[in-house]
């Protein structure tokens, strides 16, 4: 049987050639109903469709896709997504190449979306559920993970920072500034809060520094007000947070309840979100350097293009940013 065609399609599923290539192209108003029947069809008898005349000629999209496992709230408070945005687009741009995010990944047909796209690559930022996992398994396209520990997928380039050695060295730069009860802040069930917890504990060990104390809630703002009412009647006099984002909210709750920053508690966070450097006060934090990240990511995706094939799981480099919260008045 030769190269399958739209026309093929449509004469399969029992719809019009208009509408077959509407479905295709994301155009017109077509049902659900149709639109799955078409796309299933097309991968149960393996169509795929180029997404352009320019793409017919080249057999190139120029297309790489994007998707961030995470909440959209999160998503659009959390700077550090949008600085691997920005590097991968800027990356992209110099050959060419456009980036497309998949929006709602709980409900997204990965395979669907790269198909219909016609996708080049695909880049993943945090982990995915099994489910989505055997999509990807279908995938024959390069695939990069960023800071992700949980997938294991056999043919993929990982990216990722050595986040147990970040919890130790922010949970040691405290125990060398007199702290003596140091708290790690996290949220349950995030696997490089995890790993920044280890990194915690064994600092703990190193400088024999007594129990560990653990206080988790959501990844945002409001979970960090929250779990700050409670710190606040402690003695605890270090904090190691997992996330800016909390650390702004606990910040903000320490300071109500007559706390003062770096004076009764000094703080570090993670991820060097922009707003660090505008809180009052100032707040240190890990920085995981995610531009560094996007820029490798593409390079990983293009490496296989262009016909290297092999695969690599690569470390990026971490740094800690002092400022005022963590007692440095000058940085």
């Amino acid at each position: 049987m030769g190269k399958l065609t739209i026309k093929d399609i449509a004469k399969k599923s029992g719809f019009s050639v208009s509408t077959v290539s509407n479905v295709i192209n994301g155009k017109g108003k077509c049902s659900v109903e149709t639109q799955e029947k078409i796309f299933n069809l097309m991968k149960e008898v393996g169509y795929k469709p180029n997404q352009a005349a320019r793409t017919l000629v080249s057999k190139k999209s120029n297309l790489i896709g994007i998707l961030f496992p995470v909440e959209n709230d999160i998503f659009r408070k959390n700077n550090s997504y949008q600085k691997i945005l920005n590097s991968i687009t800027f990356e992209l741009s110099k050959k060419s190449y456009d980036l497309v995010i998949g929006n709602n990944l709980k409900e997204l047909d990965i395979l669907e979306w790269s198909l219909k796209r016609d996708l080049e690559g695909i880049i993943i930022v945090g982990d995915i559920d099994t489910l989505k996992e055997k999509e990807l398994k279908k995938l024959k396209i390069p695939i990069v993970f960023i800071d992700n520990y949980k997938n294991n997928l056999y043919g993929v380039n990982y990216i990722n920072s050595d986040d147990t050695i970040g919890g130790f060295n922010a949970t040691e730069i405290l125990a060398k500034k007199s702290c003596e009860n140091i708290a790690f802040v996290g949220s349950e069930d995030i696997e490089i809060h995890s790993r920044r917890y280890l990194g915690y504990q064994s600092a703990l060990m190193e400088y024999s520094l007594g129990e560990e104390r653990l206080y988790l809630d959501q990844p945002t703002y409001e979970g960090g007000l929250a779990l700050g009412e409670a710190i606040s009647q402690t003695d605890i006099d270090g904090l190691c947070i997992a996330s800016d984002i909390m650390a702004f909210g606990i910040i903000s709750s320490l300071l109500k309840n007559g706390k003062k920053i770096p004076e009764d508690i000094k703080i570090i966070g993670f991820d060097n979100n922009d707003s660090c450097q505008y809180t009052t006060p100032t707040l240190s934090s890990v920085d995981l350097n995610f531009s560094t990240k996007g820029i490798v990511a593409v390079q990983m995706i293009f490496d296989e293009i262009e016909g290297k094939t092999f695969l690599r799981n690569q470390s990026i480099d971490l740094n800690i940013v002092l400022r005022e919260s963590a007692g440095n008045k000058n940085y």
